[in-house]
């Protein structure tokens, strides 16, 4: 049951970070599905319930907190507050939040 909703939220994603980066690159194309998936992971153990993680209408605002929280995690590489690796150091792909508040690709 969880992993065929958890495949939509897989798609749902791809289509809010398609919308952002319209005529992404190639390299950008390529990175997407590897991101998305992490990027989903991270909302599904993160969210307190189920009926939460599978919310549409509050995916953007989700995203965008993840993306600020990535963003604050990766600001200063020689903090060391959890000891885990962002797993930036392959292929430098992150997330960040545009001028907008609209997830952005780094």
């Amino acid at each position: 049951k969880d992993m065929t909703h958890r495949r939509e939220m897989i798609q749902m994603i791809v289509q809010l970070l398609k919308q952002r980066e319209k005529g992404g690159t190639k390299e950008w194309l390529d990175k997407l599905p590897q991101m998305v998936k992490q990027l989903e992971v991270s909302l599904y153990r993160s969210a307190p319930s189920f009926k939460a993680y599978s919310d549409k209408t509050t995916l953007k605002q989700r995203l965008q907190t993840l993306a600020m929280e990535i963003a604050e995690k990766t600001k200063d590489p020689h903090t060391e507050d959890s000891g885990s690796s962002s797993g930036g150091g392959k292929g430098g792909v992150g997330v960040g939040v545009g001028a907008e508040d609209d997830i952005v690709l780094l």
